[in-house]
């Protein structure tokens, strides 16, 4: 009984840092980034958690709305659409209501260079077939 408490401590610390290092990455997102970084870090991250990268192209289902998104981006709403036109425009991602499916994770990786990605973050967001699990990277945030 004890060892079991002491694996959900251990377990609860993990999460408590990973936590906090997002919220710190996030915290300089906001003070450091163009618009382009804020949303193209933002949709690898939702696809990330969600475990939707198996290859260079991915869908996701936003459950926030796009002020929600703006909100949390520290954008303006008109701002958050005009960057997925923008993205939508280069062959990106493609857009249906709150389902957004990333066209080339590569290239949006790119538009998030100027953020905290590097590009072995990039090459690791590949990770194989439907069965693949996604480990969280300390650069993503959300």
């Amino acid at each position: 009984c004890t060892q079991i408490l002491s694996n959900i401590q251990a377990e609860m610390v993990v999460q408590i840092g990973r936590i906090l290092r997002q919220e710190q990455s996030h915290s300089l997102c906001l003070a450091g980034s163009g618009a382009e970084q804020r949303v193209a870090s933002f949709l690898i991250d939702i696809a990330a958690r969600l475990n939707r990268i198996h290859s260079d192209s991915c869908q996701i289902v936003l459950s926030m709305s796009r002020g929600d998104i703006a909100n949390y981006l520290g954008l303006a709403v008109e701002t958050v659409s005009r960057t997925l036109t923008h993205f939508k425009d280069q062959g990106l991602i493609s857009v249906r209501r709150k389902k957004i499916k990333i066209l080339s994770l590569e290239q949006l990786a790119r538009c998030a260079k100027n953020s905290d990605y590097s590009n072995s973050d990039i090459a690791s967001l590949h990770l194989g077939g439907p069965g693949s699990v996604v480990q969280p990277i300390n650069k993503l945030r959300i």
